[in-house]
């Protein structure tokens, strides 16, 4: 039987073995206190040694009694959390971990009355001295009556306690998610072992070895079932991955976990609900292929600080917009989950070049210039003339656009923010209006009211310079 890696860990640190050989909670585990006896001053490698020469049944003590061994023993002390400068000239060393120290802590046995001295790292092993909240004798007593019984049912069946309590665990291990269905039977199963094995170690139920047996040979015969479920089904598509499930679990989405639970399988009404990577990367996969199927278009690039898709809508053409992920799979997630009909009464977004423009944002300088020229070329034969001013701002605009043309057969040129702009007329820039379209710029204008500036060509020249040679 292998040594627990979290236990070796904790016994390898010296302030722990000390605790087990000072405190009274280890006296009926004779193993683990001789133990911390014989090793008390060995370095890990002896400590090792040690270990490779236990028997099986003692291994096994030390796996599943270690950890709650040293909590109860930590429970038997209490002090003042004031440090003390101890008045001898020389540091003394920490009876825990032996580090010469000036400030001491006192910290005193419930049970036997020992006092002993403790370093300024080592206290911080001792939480429920800080804050005065320690067990009574009659409280540590019964933890130990229970670690008594723990010890003998570890002896007859290693692994118990994990068993019965850490079953939910055992399903965290699978790389997908276990649905309710498959679940089902397994944890009815360990509850009802859970709840058998509480009663022993908290009442003292009188038991027989051979119902906790049971309890395990079932428990193994529905982890088969489970494991049957994984290898069929973690290749399949829009399963829940272990990758999604931790996502969701650090950021709190536990409702959507609850949901997911159902079936064992993201779906279209469920997915916008998830931006975890690997999702991500796969819905973009698929999106891709219905895009290139469909226009000749391609979803080159995610953007994950911002959570994008950029996506080229226009084969062979410098210019691409930004559809907002959350935004891709709420309008044509039902394509790509392969719905007939939309759910919650939403009607479906066909996966179209004008659809994707449509519900993307135009970012990149290059797709800006791009698009304006495109609205320029349509509005050839007007009196509606634009053109894109990148240099000094005289309104503080991220981009300024000039417009010639309003009013009608003026010389004034208007100055209005680009942006706002192109996201009024992003349809107008790529497909057919059904619209004048140089009358209605006019009319946005007018909209505007004071947003919109006007100067005469010279005005604006001179602003220009002032704004240039000032960096305004």
């Amino acid at each position: 039987m292998e040594v627990n890696k979290h236990c070796r860990e904790l016994f390898k640190e010296k302030s722990n073995r000390v605790i087990i050989s000072l405190s009274t909670s280890s006296s009926k585990l004779r193993f683990l206190k001789h133990l911390a006896n014989q090793c008390m001053d060995m370095k890990i490698q002896e400590i090792d040694e040690v270990l490779a020469q236990a028997s099986k049944p003692d291994i096994a003590v030390f796996n599943d009694m270690l950890p709650g061994l040293i909590a109860n023993c930590k429970e038997e002390w209490r002090g003042d959390p004031k440090e003390v400068e101890h008045s001898s000239d020389k540091d003394i060393p920490c009876t825990l971990c032996g580090t010469p120290t000036r400030w001491v802590y006192l910290i005193k046995n419930k049970f036997t009355g020992q006092v002993i001295n403790v370093g300024s790292t080592c206290i911080d092993q001792f939480t429920e001295i800080e804050f005065h909240q320690q067990k009574t004798k009659n409280q540590i007593k019964k933890e130990a009556i229970r670690q008594q019984r723990l010890l003998e049912l570890v002896r007859k069946i290693p692994g118990i306690e994990r068993r019965a309590k850490n079953y939910l665990k055992k399903l965290s291990n699978f790389s997908i998610l276990i649905p309710n269905s498959v679940a089902k039977d397994y944890i009815e199963i360990s509850k009802e072992f859970e709840a058998k094995f509480d009663e022993v170690l908290e009442k003292g139920r009188k038991y027989k070895i051979e119902d906790f047996l049971t309890f395990i040979l079932l428990q193994n015969e529905e982890l088969v079932k489970i494991e049957q479920y994984v290898n069929t089904s973690s290749n399949n598509a829009w399963v829940v991955t272990r990758q999604v499930v931790e996502w969701l679990e650090v950021n709190n989405k536990y409702d959507v976990l609850d949901e997911l639970k159902e079936t064992g399988y993201i779906t279209y009404e469920i997915a916008d609900k998830i931006m975890e990577k690997t999702f991500i990367h796969e819905f973009a996969d698929e999106l891709n292929f219905l895009i290139k199927e469909s226009f000749g278009g391609e979803l080159f690039e995610i953007d994950f600080e911002n959570n994008l898709y950029n996506i080229k809508p226009f084969k062979g053409e410098d210019f691409f917009v930004a559809c907002p992920i959350r935004t891709a799979i709420q309008c044509f997630g039902w394509k790509v989950f392969v719905l007939k009909n939309a759910s919650n009464g939403e009607a479906k977004v066909r996966i179209d070049v004008k659809n994707i423009i449509m519900v993307s944002v135009i970012n990149d300088e290059n797709s800006r210039i791009y698009a304006l020229n495109q609205l320029k070329n349509r509005l050839k034969g007007t009196d509606v003339f634009l053109k894109l001013y990148n240099g000094s701002s005289v309104d503080n605009y991220r981009q300024e656009l000039e417009i010639k043309g309003y009013p009608k057969k003026s010389d004034l040129i208007t100055i209005v923010e680009y942006e706002p702009f192109l996201k009024e007329y992003k349809r107008a820039c790529f497909f057919d209006v059904n619209y004048d379209l140089a009358e209605d710029i006019r009319f946005y204008i007018k909209g505007l009211g004071t947003k919109a500036k006007q100067y005469t060509a010279k005005e604006l020249k001179d602003l220009r310079s002032v704004s240039k040679e000032f960096n305004l």
